[in-house]
């Protein structure tokens, strides 16, 4: 028996333009959370490390198209301090008191967004030493039998649909016509590392790197 495709959703990653090119894709289970995959054929998609965290910390401050600004969690992880820099050195090394901080920040949270992804793995993250980013890599993708790259989105998901059989002429008109959606500021990623801090995300994420042949000038 086939199993039905999973869309693993890593936050900033492109999944919430993922979930609206596949709204009739019906076959497809889509979730903004885990869950257990077994009677599943996971997939999803991941995004070069230097760019994730500067989308990351831009998504909490300024918000997007489809999510207010969340800077109040930030503030409340990281005791106010919210420099790009010293935020990249918390979640890199993961230390117990980000990770708590982390959790209870979720105090902070709407309602509506307490099971969003990113929310729920602040509590698991508690119990894995690696960095946050590595954490949700391994909780979302590590059964995932096709992973596509956000800098590729739309030709990842359309080669993802077919090997995974889901699909259609009309799925193939929803992945080229699905507006992309505007998520915080547009910046230049790089102007946000000094070359000790690029360094420090070569080093953290040297396994995601390595495997899908990103580098810092992307």
């Amino acid at each position: 028996m086939v199993k039905p495709p999973f869309f693993a959703h890593i936050p900033k990653c492109g999944g919430t333009w993922v979930a609206r090119a596949l709204t009739r894709a019906i076959t497809v289970v889509v979730r903004d959370t885990h869950m257990p995959t077994t009677d599943y054929a996971v997939f999803g998609f991941v995004r070069n490390p230097w760019v994730w965290y500067v989308s990351w910390y831009n998504f909490h401050l300024h918000g997007s198209d489809v999510v207010p600004p969340r800077s109040e969690a930030f503030r409340a992880t990281f005791r106010n301090q919210v420099a790009f820099e010293d935020i990249l050195r918390k979640y890199c090394t993961g230390d117990a008191d980000t990770k708590k901080r982390m959790a209870n920040a979720t105090c902070y949270a709407e309602p509506q967004f307490l099971q969003v992804s990113h929310y729920r793995f602040a509590f698991s993250w508690l119990d894995h030493d690696v960095s946050f980013f590595e954490h949700l890599y391994d909780s979302y993708l590590g059964s995932a039998e096709h992973v596509g790259k956000h800098e590729n989105l739309r030709g990842d998901l359309l080669d993802i649909a077919k090997r995974m059989g889901f699909w259609s002429p009309e799925v193939e008109h929803d992945i080229a016509n699905t507006p992309p959606i505007q998520v915080g500021k547009k910046v230049d990623y790089r102007t946000y590392y000094t070359d000790e801090t690029a360094q420090l995300v070569a080093d953290t994420h040297k396994r995601i790197i390595d495997l899908y042949g990103y580098t810092f000038e992307g």
